[in-house]
This record gives C-alpha cells, structure tokens and sequence, in this order.
C-alpha cells in the first residue's frame, strides 16, 4: 500500500467483494505501482487482496448476499489512525437491464443537452 500513501492512483469504479472459502476478497480494484521500485519489486496492479473482517462480519454479508442477492462494492478508502488502509464497503441491489438503459437514455439526452447549449453560444 505504499503507493496509496505516495498519492499514488487507487480506483474503486470497477471493484467487487467476493466472499470465498469464508474469506473477503476485494477483486478488479486498480491500486498502481510505486514509483521508485524497480520493475521486479512491483506488484499487480488488479490483483484480488484479502479483506480482513472478523468470521461474524463475513457471515452477516454473506446471508444478505445468498438471501436478498446483493452485490458487496467498495465505497472509499481511507487510512486509519494507525496507518492502515481500510475499505468501507456498500450492499446493494444489482442494476437491472432495464435500470441501466435509462441510464443510457439519461446520459445521451444530458450529453444532446450540452451539444445544443454549446452551439447556442458559439
């Protein structure tokens, strides 16, 4: 986590918690290399890291995964008062095929929005 602590680049948009083998993990989360290692020191940059909760912490998550078919995400992450970096995480429904194309529909009626504001002023 060095490079989290340089300013380095942390993106959570594509991250997913995964419970396996009573385990957290945090998956497709970019954490980039440290600057001032070499190539051989480096780690991968979307490699999956192991979340540490306590087992009655990962067994709550896991019921409301299997019973209400939730997806766990990656909120934020922070540094807590004793240097170490934590994740908070969001439970929620995942997007429906139909919630996603209204969120298509909005986005190219806001992006027409802009084009026709744009050409108005020039």
């Amino acid at each position: 986590m060095k490079s989290c602590r340089h300013g380095g680049g942390v993106q959570l948009s594509d991250g997913v918690v995964d419970i396996r083998d009573q385990e957290c993990w945090l998956d497709n989360v970019h954490i980039s290399e440290h600057g001032r290692t070499g190539t051989f020191d480096q780690h991968p940059v979307k490699r999956s890291r192991k979340l540490l909760l306590t087992k009655k912490e990962i067994l709550k998550l896991e019921q409301r995964i299997v019973q209400k078919n939730y997806f766990i995400i990656p909120v934020r992450m922070f540094f807590s008062d004793k240097s170490f970096v934590k994740v908070e995480l969001g439970i929620g429904p995942a997007k429906t095929l139909g919630d996603k194309r209204d969120d298509v529909i909005k986005r190219e009626g806001d992006r027409e929005i802009r084009r026709v504001l744009k050409s108005n002023y020039n």
